[in-house]
């Protein structure tokens, strides 16, 4: 055995992380799941709260793509115009 000491200890924690630290995989998934489990209430409420996050950001780039689309349209009217020659620009 690699610990010479008893598995027993007064601290609550670490005895329950000694008795759980030998269990089978499948004991442990089926004891952990339900505690790892998030209820509705707080998923719908974590969701809604993502929504609106996006929704937001979304609003705040809007301005920054129409920047950006009109920035491109003006490149590409500026590299029509160096093929087409100066004698066709305004």
């Amino acid at each position: 055995m690699l610990i010479n000491d008893t598995l027993h200890t007064t601290s609550p924690l670490r005895q329950r992380i000694r008795d759980y630290y030998r269990i089978s995989e499948s004991v442990a998934v089926d004891q952990i799941l339900p505690i790892a489990e998030v209820n509705p209430r707080a998923r719908s409420s974590a969701w809604e709260r993502a929504r609106k996050m996006v929704l937001q950001i979304r609003r705040e780039q809007e301005g920054h793509r129409i920047t950006v689309i009109i920035l491109i349209n003006t490149v590409i009217i500026f590299r029509a115009r160096l093929e087409v020659g100066p004698q066709f620009s305004n």
